[in-house]
């Protein structure tokens, strides 16, 4: 099932500037231009998807463009980060003008509560993870809320689940690839098959067609296992909230159809990654080969 490709450059365009996300791709990096470590990105932070976990602060400290917290202090650990990613900063500005808050548990899954318009994080990870999930769930934030009852049936809801979500991993891609530029460092793709978005992040910056890249995020995220509910993916988890909320029965769906899917996001994207000729050399592919057990 594909969005339509109006639909989503539509949705794009009106939410550019309120996201602060500029409508151009930026250009493909070359390595030579980024730089190794600007004198403002503390060298202690050089590992941000280190193992462990990052031990937050307990003093209270307030910074000036950030939401309200229960930990005011996490800000200034993640500033020398976050800085560094103006799309970031901007959304962050505009979450605290509308009133959210972020709150630091590390006994809750990371989501976004639009009722009681709270962002809910662990502070238990590297601190490169939880900037990614910052993005994602900042997202969330400026997409307006709607409930399962608003749609007819479970897949008219599932599908525009999806295409929340999309967008919220485009944030979180985007985001990373502007630390990255700015300081040379990586915070990661803290979802399952990072190898998957990275390389649909590279065609995205060579064919300049965001719509293209929801389109891969979709097929593969879908099929993803979501932080509040393990034993299910996205796709199935949004039809079961309307199935319940419809007093249906759940539904599961069978780990093969489950795989199937991934396996399809797969091909697919390898398709235009070789028909773009993104892989010149033969290790990148085997890596993804292995990647996939295929």
């Amino acid at each position: 099932m594909h969005f339509p490709a109006g639909f989503i450059t539509f949705l794009q365009q009106a939410n550019a500037a309120l996201m602060g996300v500029p409508w151009a791709l930026p250009d493909r990096p070359s390595r030579r231009s980024i730089p190794v470590m600007p004198a403002d990105f503390p060298a202690g932070l050089a590992g941000l998807q280190e193992a462990g976990t990052f031990q937050p602060p307990t003093a209270s400290l307030s910074l000036p463009g950030y939401p309200d917290s229960d930990r005011t202090a996490m800000w200034s650990q993640l500033d020398p980060v976050i800085r560094h990613s103006p799309t970031l900063r901007h959304q962050l500005e505009r979450m605290r003008q509308g009133g959210w808050a972020v709150r630091w548990s590390s006994d809750e899954p990371s989501l976004c509560n639009v009722t009681e318009r709270v962002v809910v994080l662990s502070p238990d990870e590297p601190l490169g993870m939880i900037v990614g999930k910052l993005a994602h769930e900042a997202r969330h934030t400026f997409q307006p809320p709607i409930t399962s009852r608003q749609f007819p049936d479970e897949w008219t809801f599932a599908k525009r689940v999806r295409i929340d979500e999309a967008h919220a991993v485009f944030n979180h891609l985007w985001v990373r690839d502007e630390i990255r530029r700015a300081t040379g460092h990586d915070i990661g793709i803290g979802m399952g098959h990072p190898d998957y978005y990275q390389l649909a992040w590279e065609l995205v910056l060579l064919h300049g067609d965001k719509s293209r890249l929801l389109h891969h995020i979709d097929r593969l995220y879908r099929w993803e296992t979501p932080s509040a509910n393990p034993d299910d993916c996205y796709w199935g988890d949004a039809r079961n909230e309307w199935r319940k909320d419809a007093g249906l029965a759940p539904v599961r769906p069978r780990s093969r159809v489950v795989e199937a899917g991934r396996q399809r996001a797969l091909r697919l994207l390898e398709r235009e990654a070789l028909e773009m000729g993104l892989w010149q050399g033969g290790q990148a592919w085997r890596a993804w080969q292995t990647a996939w057990q295929i």
